[in-house]
């Protein structure tokens, strides 16, 4: 059953045979669940996880490039279900983005669900969209209304998201077009944290990464980190078992990031983990 039929008939959680289960937050304590999309979406994220290549076929909707962005994304459709598309670039951009994408699936952090797609030669990262009525940061903050009713909630997002960011080397995280939300779900506010192109081994290459010395966030910026949850966030990553990091590497397909890379991505990430706590200050 593809991605789009079974999040179309069905709001259970399935894993496809064959694929390793993902790792449920709740197993590190993290007691927060900071992934506010819509319940579409988060009813399909577990499937979206397990997944890594899309067997749908997608279709583009309107212009590549018409939402901004140096990447040129552009919207898609399969059946009802939309999601936003961007090239790999020849760059492991896609693979990026998966691996950012199920990190934080596995951590309770609200990067919305992704998965690659090798639509003809090209190979791209196809993301959920995580809900409607959405707006880029750099628009939203333009009403100071509604800002201050975002605040307290941005801030245990923007706060977690100081650890994750850090940790994986997000180096276009201070990006007013990276960061999504909307106060139009049933429990008012959402947020998601979009484009991890430019993180892991885009500034790591295949050599060993830097030392996790360098705080990215928060964002936005006028935000005021909450110590206790971004020490919360440090342990949940702490908790990551090397495993599951070694699964969410080393099952990107070849054809979108060759092994050497991946496996300096697992070395990285499994050195950064152990050295994120200090390097925050906590």
């Amino acid at each position: 059953m593809s991605l789009t039929a079974s999040c179309e008939k069905t709001r259970s959680v399935l894993i496809p045979t064959g694929i390793l289960p993902f790792v449920n937050f709740a197993l590190y304590n993290f007691r927060m669940d900071i992934r506010w999309f819509s319940d579409e979406a988060r009813d399909c994220s577990a499937e979206w996880r397990a997944t890594l290549v899309s067997a749908d076929a997608w279709q583009q909707i309107g212009q590549a490039g018409a939402a901004g962005g140096e990447a040129e994304g552009f919207f898609v459709q399969c059946g009802s279900v939309e999601g936003y598309a961007k090239d790999s670039g020849g760059a492991f951009r896609a693979a990026h983005e998966k691996i950012a994408s199920d990190l934080a699936f596995d951590l309770g952090l609200p990067v919305p669900p992704l998965v690659l797609w090798e639509d003809g030669a090209a190979r791209r990262a196809v993301s959920r969209l995580p809900f409607t009525a959405a707006f880029k940061w750099d628009h939203a903050r333009q009403a100071p209304s509604a800002v201050t009713r975002m605040m307290p909630a941005l801030t245990q997002a923007a706060s977690a998201m100081v650890a994750f960011d850090s940790w994986v080397e997000n180096i276009d995280r201070i990006n007013g077009g990276n960061m999504i939300v909307s106060l139009a779900l049933p429990q008012g506010f959402g947020c998601a944290y979009i484009d991890y192109a430019f993180s892991l081994s885009h500034g790591w290459g295949c050599a060993p990464a830097n030392p996790t010395s360098i705080r990215r966030g928060p964002y936005p910026e006028e935000v005021i980190v909450d110590g206790a949850i971004l020490a919360e966030t440090v342990f949940a990553i702490e908790k990551l078992p090397s495993t599951t990091i070694e699964e969410i590497v080393r099952r990107i397909p070849d054809a979108f990031m060759e092994e050497q890379r991946r496996e300096n991505i697992v070395a990285s990430l499994v050195t950064r983990r152990d050295q994120l706590r200090s390097s925050l200050g906590l």
